[in-house]
């Protein structure tokens, strides 16, 4: 009596197996309907921001959904001529950190899960320090949100200033996608 059936089957259940699970790991994806640009509104840019060397934000971003979700500036805003290095990103994922009574704090217990639809981490990076900001969508189409800066000279993120995204026309600024 031959097994030649039974080993095939056994052989390809692993095979089964590891596609199924890799099936249930889904990379998180920007919605469909936050694309667009947006004019990107911060408050205020406190002295402490500027003594670390962050960068401006970019007047205008972009959401796009390709590769699951992308962060798009200006090219003017990137090219900065001399030594600067600007960068952006867009973040899906549930950081290891947590906004708690006005202060950033580290969640090391935080999975690095999906963020909800609703809910977005974008980043305007320069030569020594990074803005980031913790955004939620509103009704309007428009996203709201604190942006802040972790480093020694704004310790647990402070101060925090209110940043907004305000859909627009994306009109004929030649957009990029950040190289850092």
């Amino acid at each position: 009596m031959t097994h030649a059936p039974l080993d095939r089957v056994r052989r390809r259940v692993p095979l089964a197996m590891l596609l199924a699970l890799g099936a249930c790991r889904v990379a998180p994806q920007l919605a469909p309907a936050a694309v667009g640009c947006y004019a990107v509104q911060l408050d205020s840019v406190p002295a402490a921001f500027r003594a670390v060397l962050v960068p401006p934000v970019p007047p205008l971003v972009q959401l796009d959904t390709a590769y699951g979700g992308q962060l798009l500036v200006p090219w003017a805003w990137l090219d900065v001529p001399g030594t600067q290095v600007r960068s952006a990103r867009l973040g899906l994922h549930r950081p290891a950190w947590r906004i708690r009574d006005g202060v950033v704090v580290t969640d090391r217990a935080a999975p690095l899960t999906p963020l909800p639809p609703d809910s977005l981490v974008i980043g305007f990076g320069g030569p020594a320090a990074s803005l980031t900001a913790l955004l939620g969508a509103e009704p309007t189409g428009d996203w709201r949100g604190i942006a802040f800066v972790l480093s020694s000279a704004t310790p647990q993120g402070r101060p925090m200033v209110p940043i907004r995204l305000q859909r627009t026309a994306c009109g004929t600024t030649r957009m990029g996608v950040s190289r850092g």
